[in-house]
This record gives structure tokens, C-alpha cells and sequence, in this order.
């Protein structure tokens, strides 16, 4: 048994190979590439505001999407989903928290921007 699990697993690798190289040309393309680092930075600033939001951080989550906002603006427009998504959260965010002239704000630019594109 145990030397059929090894072939299985040999097998299993040898179709995998051929993905974990391109993903590895990938991975040195994109360290190449300081704006798509800086994307990948901003999308990270964007989970970690869900993460504080679900743990009831909502002085951290809304910093990090407010850090996760100005990234994308910068990188994708404003009228990017990453961008729009983050605005939403945002809107989310502030309507949790019961301030619903900023919550209104963000549903009211997410959405014009949404109708827009």
C-alpha cells in the first residue's frame, strides 16, 4: 500500500510540475514589476481591514481599508471593483458603527461609480 501512495504521489507531482513553473516565472515577474508589489500590498491592507472588522476592531479595519483605498485609487482609479469594494466595506464599516452620514457617503460613491461603469 504504502508503495502505491508513493507512486500516486510521484504522479501527482510530475502533473503539478509544469504549473509550479510558471508560477514561479510568474512570482519573479510580478517582484519585478514595485506597482504590482504595491497592489498586492494594498489588497493585503484591504483583508486585514475584514479581519479587524470580524474581530470588532473597527479603530484598525478602518485604517487599514482607508490605506487599502488610497492604494487602489492611485493604482486602479476610482473606479476599479478593488476600488469600489473597498468603498463599500468602508460604507459597511461605518454603518456598524452607527455613523450613518459617513456609511451613506461610501453606499452613495459605490454606487454612482458602479451606475457609471
Amino acid at each position: 500500500m504504502l508503495k502505491k501512495r508513493k507512486a500516486e504521489y510521484w504522479l501527482m507531482q510530475q502533473r503539478l510540475l509544469p504549473h509550479a513553473n510558471r508560477y514561479t516565472q510568474q512570482l519573479f515577474t510580478v517582484k519585478a514589476s514595485s506597482a504590482t508589489e504595491d497592489q498586492d500590498i494594498d489588497h493585503a491592507f484591504h483583508n486585514l481591514g475584514i479581519l479587524y472588522k470580524r474581530q470588532g476592531k473597527m479603530a484598525e479595519a478602518e485604517k487599514m481599508y482607508q490605506r487599502a483605498l488610497e492604494g487602489y485609487e492611485k493604482a486602479w482609479g476610482p473606479e476599479h471593483t478593488s476600488t469600489l469594494d473597498t468603498v463599500n466595506n468602508l460604507g459597511n464599516l461605518y454603518k456598524n458603527q452607527g455613523k450613518m452620514a459617513e456609511a451613506e457617503k461610501m453606499y452613495q460613491r459605490a454606487l454612482n461609480r458602479y451606475e457609471k461603469i
